[in-house]
């Protein structure tokens, strides 16, 4: 079974309306879990929050899902929802390919998380996020 968070990495970074956003193929900020520090803004974190194996009695199903919290960050508010719109926008669809893995299905939860950070290392610019949890069905 392909690594999925890497396939949804792989395939966000080639969509064009956050490519745009954040830079496109290896300078693509786009990070699991925790960004490189000083990273120039706007980037995007994925963080997996869980996932299964569906089984029916004791066989495996050949569908499985994944959930991740998908936060962009930005310097200002607008930006990050800019951001968190762009990948909606490309995850909203059903039906495709990424990578070697067919995803049947993307659930997302629509409540969207905001906030800011306060500023660190001597500056006065916070940061700006947008979160949302979005699941992956997909086929093993």
């Amino acid at each position: 079974m392909a690594d999925i968070a890497a396939e949804l990495t792989t395939y966000l970074k080639s969509r064009s309306a956050i490519t745009a956003l954040i830079g496109s193929s290896t300078g693509a900020r786009v990070f699991a879990e925790r960004p490189k520090q000083a990273t120039a803004r706007p980037y995007l974190v994925l963080s997996q929050t869980g996932g299964n194996t569906i089984t029916t009695l004791n066989t495996a199903s050949g569908i499985a899902n994944a959930s991740f919290d998908l936060i962009s960050v930005a310097d200002t508010p607008s930006g990050a929802d800019a951001l968190s719109t762009a990948v909606h926008g490309a995850l909203s669809a059903d039906n495709k390919t990424m990578g070697s893995t067919f995803v049947t299905e993307v659930v997302t939860n629509l409540h969207q998380d905001t906030g800011d950070d306060l500023p660190q290392d001597a500056s006065d610019t916070p940061r700006y996020w947008a979160r949302s949890n979005y699941t992956l069905w997909f086929l093993t």
